[in-house]
């Protein structure tokens, strides 16, 4: 510590007036500190210190003449540092190479160059993810039992739907899986404090933060999608619907589900806050929720705002899923075509849509965060 001043001096890197030096050193080796010096001093960290050359042996011989330690015992120091950097490298199973290049200091920074590799990232980080929600269910446990609620709740409403007329049971088709969609707002407000986390452990080139956020939209789809299965299942039978149609049901109800979940996480991604990112965003999400086949179908919208249907996940998917549970049936697929304007065969259609829907959304998902919200962003 008393030599700090001296050895950053030597390599380049001198100390302005008035200012703290620990602040100033940790801002000189941060890759994402504007005017940083990292390279360099990496550098010279590898010609010095791990190379065994003049500077780190000036400095050992300081310590050892203004310490009383012999330079033996200076000599025992730097084998323990070196031991221990060894043992780091085992407990985080690098490979030869990653080992030489931790140990020699050649840490590049920024967008490449990390000392592990992609999927050894991936793996640390999604343990960490795991870990974290199995230590602390709560949240999960919350989903499942908000979702558990409002199906119950919807069942009731529409109970034996499946037995009314065509239109009622479009209308509640469209309100149980519009709810569903919905309901993945829950977890959005949440996602402002990793997106914290992220800035501050991205700065110190800890892991991208590209796969950082493949994690964790990778956990949250995993848990939605098994919070969403006993809404999915208590809603099919509660409304009485075809029973070889819950195939379909769960189909187009995940898939509906994940399209617009994609689309709501880009409110976190996009904006500084979630309250932020709803207004960038007000006029994809309203989309979704206005063009939902029931309320705005080719029927009833004025032919310049057809586009709304061709772009809205809910459409795509109340239109899919009516038709298919009915496809028995040609008399209530002739009620929903002339009724709702619904279009038979264009299941494969809605099934690129929905897919395409939500690469497109997750992939904007991943490069807002990585390109908006640096530290000093």
């Amino acid at each position: 510590m008393e030599s700090m001043v001296e050895y950053f001096t030597s390599v380049g890197v001198p100390l302005p007036v008035n200012i703290n030096p620990t602040d100033f050193y940790l801002d000189m080796v941060t890759p994402t500190f504007g005017g940083h010096r990292s390279a360099e001093l990496v550098e010279a960290y590898a010609k010095g210190s791990a190379g065994g050359g003049a500077a780190a042996m000036a400095l050992k011989a300081r310590v050892a003449s203004e310490d009383s330690v012999s330079h033996d015992d200076a000599t025992q120091a730097l084998q323990l540092i070196q031991e221990r950097q060894r043992a780091l490298c085992a407990s985080m199973e690098l490979g030869n190479d990653e080992h030489a290049r931790l140990g020699q200091g050649v840490v590049r920074f920024g967008t490449k160059g990390y000392p592990i590799s992609f999927w050894r990232q991936f793996e640390l980080l999604w343990r960490r993810e795991v870990l974290l929600n199995l230590r602390d269910p709560s949240k999960i446990l919350t989903y499942i039992a908000m979702s558990v609620t409002m199906a119950v709740f919807l069942g009731c409403t529409y109970y034996q739907a499946g037995r009314q007329g065509v239109i009622f049971q479009v209308g509640a088709i469209c309100t149980v899986l519009q709810t569903a969609f919905l309901a993945t707002m829950m977890a959005i407000a949440e996602e402002d404090g990793p997106k914290l986390i992220v800035k501050l452990e991205e700065a110190d080139q800890l892991y991208s933060i590209g796969i950082y956020i493949i994690v964790r939209l990778l956990v949250h789809w995993l848990y939605s999608s098994l919070a969403a299965l006993p809404y999915y299942l208590i809603t099919f039978y509660m409304l009485d619907l075809p029973r070889d149609g819950l195939g379909e049901w769960f189909l187009w109800g995940y898939l509906g589900r994940w399209a617009v979940e994609a689309l709501l996480f880009n409110t976190v991604a996009i904006g500084k806050t979630v309250a932020d990112g709803q207004q960038k965003l007000v006029l994809p999400v309203l989309t979704v929720f206005l063009f939902n086949g029931l309320s705005s179908n080719f029927k009833n919208v004025p032919k310049w705002m057809e586009w709304g249907l061709y772009v809205s996940p809910s459409y795509w998917a109340v239109e899919n899923l009516s038709l298919a549970l009915y496809k028995d049936s040609p008399l209530k697929v002739a009620a929903l075509e002339e009724g709702f304007g619904f279009r038979s065969g264009v299941k494969t259609a809605g099934l690129i849509f929905l897919v395409c829907y939500q690469v497109v959304c997750r992939v904007i998902n991943v490069v807002a965060y990585v390109k908006l919200h640096k530290p000093e962003k």
